[in-house]
């Protein structure tokens, strides 16, 4: 939802998306990999996103860019759609994929369209993946 808010689209901005969930407490990892269409929107995410809070999170943790060991959206499928994730029973553990021809690029939204710091404030724990809140799979070496 707050990628969605904030102008990144499934299919339009990006083809492959994943948040690890624990399946016993229904809790994200606190870490998702993406897969954009184009370094563009890769790096007009990278802006929006990084070092900034999800403010749907009660977390205190930001955001942190990097690319992903598996890169591309082949990559990401001939790996993703064999593992047990991709069979789970409910949908929402699954891995997202969109079929390059199902796709429709829109360039990146602009600046504006990026959250902004205020976001609610919690007193939770660190994390010792503090670096590893975020992960994305970027298109190329191109990283803002």
């Amino acid at each position: 939802e707050e990628l969605i808010e904030s102008g990144f689209h499934f299919k339009n901005h990006f083809n492959f998306f994943y948040l690890p969930m624990d399946h016993t407490s229904a809790a994200n990892l606190g870490y998702c990999f993406i897969n954009f269409l184009n370094t563009e929107i890769a790096n007009a995410f990278a802006f929006a996103f990084g070092g900034k809070r999800m403010r749907r999170f009660n977390s205190n943790k930001t955001v942190v860019v990097m690319p992903a060991s598996v890169q591309g959206f082949e990559r990401n499928y001939s790996y993703y759609s064999s593992t047990r994730v991709a069979q789970a029973t409910d949908p929402q553990y699954r891995p997202l994929f969109a079929q390059p021809s199902e796709c429709s690029v829109l360039p990146p939204p602009s600046p504006a369209a990026s959250p902004t710091n205020s976001v609610k404030t919690s007193h939770s724990r660190k994390s010792n993946r503090s670096e590893r809140n975020r992960m994305l799979s970027l298109p190329g070496a191109a990283m803002v």
